[in-house]
């Protein structure tokens, strides 16, 4: 897996959020979700809305594995049904284009 979350230490003791890519040692701070590219689709199965979320380091290309995909569940009210990951995990090792092929647990 090349991109995964860690806390790094700063030389004034303070501990910051990044992400790391394992392979070419480069990080990008994250200071919040927002910090992130993101992506979300929507589709219906006509009993549920379903909805995709996806986050990655900002400049990420969706068809590389360096995703990490959560599918959403709703009913017709709008009440929220079941939230899980692509994999079972918050992993960035997803492809964003394969959402709907993905492995939900």
């Amino acid at each position: 897996m090349p991109i995964v979350e860690a806390e790094i230490l700063l030389p004034s003791g303070d501990k910051e959020r990044v992400l790391k890519d394992t392979v070419t040692g480069r990080s990008w701070e994250i200071v919040n979700i927002s910090d992130l590219t993101d992506r979300t689709i929507y589709t219906t199965d006509g009993k549920q809305k379903i909805e995709y979320e996806g986050w990655s380091y900002p400049g990420a290309a969706e068809g590389d594995p360096v995703w990490k995909i959560r599918k959403r569940t709703y009913d017709t009210d709008g009440n929220e049904l079941s939230k899980i990951w692509a994999d079972g995990d918050s992993n960035f090792d997803n492809v964003w284009t394969n959402y709907a092929m993905l492995v939900y647990l």
